[in-house]
């Protein structure tokens, strides 16, 4: 658990716990997509469930889930109805965990995400090993599934680039494509610092958020 913070209104002295801030995890650029609470003006990227956000925003999101060494109804608990969307647990039809040479990878089934454009696939593990990872997306658009296209890698090793693939294009963990999806499979790749058991045997979730882009001519923020 990491140690908190105060909150990005530097005179209030407050934590985002004592506050009920939740932690800004958004640079200078997304300060459009900010969502005030209570005294914390820096709130981070926020798409929600659905319906109109307090900035006036309007967007349709679904959360699916994928997990290895977690209680998925505790996951699925944590999740809001109107955002759950696939929770599986490890051995589900359509997963695959497998090492190839250095790297481990993990790979999720096809999740069901019509109408989405906007991906942000998310890896988390219950480890103290380190390792370098790579989220990666193949897509299927037009009933056509595309080839693997990668994010940024995060960590100190470099992986071989792929290529793009349109309509996909990704900038850093955000993927895109300006005809909706169909269904997704969400691929991590990672690379241990030593043996690979220390991320095979770890408690680890591979999660997607897909979202629907903005009603026809809006534009962050949209508002009524």
């Amino acid at each position: 658990m990491n140690a908190p913070f105060p909150c990005r209104r530097g005179e209030s002295g407050r934590t985002w716990r004592d506050s009920g801030c939740k932690r800004h995890a958004a640079g200078e650029g997304e300060t459009r997509r900010r969502v005030r609470f209570r005294d914390c003006d820096g709130q981070g990227s926020s798409l929600p469930c659905s319906g109109e956000t307090l900035a006036g925003v309007h967007v349709t999101s679904g959360l699916s889930v994928l997990a290895w060494g977690l209680p998925v109804d505790r996951l699925a608990a944590a999740i809001p109805p109107s955002c759950r969307r696939g929770v599986d647990a490890a051995g589900t039809a359509g997963t695959a965990v497998r090492v190839e040479g250095k790297d481990v990878i993990l790979e999720t089934p096809a999740w069901a995400v019509a109408g989405a454009t906007h991906l942000v696939p998310s890896f988390s593990a219950l480890t103290d090993a380190s390792y370098t990872l790579r989220l990666e997306v193949a897509a299927r658009v037009g009933g056509a599934w595309t080839p693997w296209i990668a994010g940024a890698s995060l960590g100190p090793d470099a992986f071989e680039p792929l290529p793009s693939s349109a309509p996909l294009a990704v900038d850093i963990d955000v993927f895109r494509s300006p005809t909706p999806f169909e269904a997704v499979r969400v691929r991590a790749r990672l690379r241990p610092a030593a043996a690979p058991d220390a991320i095979v045997a770890a408690p680890r979730m591979l999660s997607l958020s897909a979202s629907a882009a903005p009603p026809p001519g809006c534009s962050w923020p949209c508002r009524r």
